[in-house]
């Protein structure tokens, strides 16, 4: 089963290619907020949608030295947790995973340990923002692929890739609703689409990134504020616990 959900990364890249776009020259914005587990996406600046595959109850455990037992997950994100235990790669995220949350002190910890794993990479970063989202920077010498490379290593290592992600996207739609219909929703409340606008048109201009946007700038700061947030339930501002982190 395939199922379109909102995606917010945005990755660096010096031609347009699924799942890549520049943002700037040097700055690159990430927003993984919105990102399930196993994404394919068309990117663009405004952070938009990919599809992912719903786990298969048959699917093995991805480590091959799993300590702690698959448990049974129940609610909405029951299907998303238990292909995320499996992904898991180390006991500590199999723990944060094993009981249906995510706690703010395990976020934070993954939080810590992906952007210490970017900064030792040579990345620059103030840390995560509000949705989620992640603005970094790299030395010119780097260039955008080794950028996104070591991104990718360090979400994958820090436990992102599958508690970092599972935490935003279980707080900005915690009934795991339908994200078409809650997407174009949240346009349409905005104002940025003409009147009747819903998840099939949504569905329809997501590909192509033409959306019929009365204002293409108040268009593009709608959709990617939908993108990271289409209910309206996340706070606003960072609270203490997502102060930067210092690194080592």
């Amino acid at each position: 089963m395939r199922r379109c959900v909102p995606l917010a990364i945005i990755r660096a890249s010096r031609s347009v290619r699924p799942c890549r776009s520049v943002k700037n020259r040097q700055q690159l914005k990430k927003l993984l907020g919105a990102v399930p587990i196993s994404v394919c996406a068309i990117i663009s600046l405004a952070a938009l949608c990919g599809c992912t595959s719903q786990p298969s109850s048959s699917t093995g455990s991805h480590p091959s030295d799993v300590s702690i037992s698959l448990p049974e997950f129940s609610g909405p994100w029951a299907g998303d947790l238990t292909y995320a235990f499996r992904k898991a790669s180390s006991d500590f995220e199999r723990n944060a995973l094993s009981d249906g949350t995510i706690s703010e002190a395990e976020f934070a910890e993954v939080e810590n340990r992906f952007i210490t794993c970017l900064r030792a990479g040579g990345l620059t970063t103030a840390g995560i923002n509000p949705g989620g989202s992640l603005e970094f920077g790299f030395p010119p010498e780097m260039g955008p692929d080794k950028a996104n490379r070591i991104s990718d290593n360090c979400s994958a290592s820090s436990g992102y890739d599958t508690v970092g992600s599972l935490y935003f996207a279980m707080r900005r739609n915690p009934q795991n609703l339908d994200e078409a219909k809650i997407a174009a929703a949240c346009l349409g409340r905005k104002g940025v689409v003409p009147r009747g606008y819903d998840a099939s048109d949504y569905k329809r201009d997501v590909p192509t990134m033409a959306f019929p946007f009365s204002d293409p700038d108040e268009g593009r700061e709608a959709l990617e504020a939908c993108s990271a947030d289409p209910l309206g339930l996340l706070p606003k501002k960072l609270s203490a616990r997502t102060s930067p982190p210092t690194g080592s």
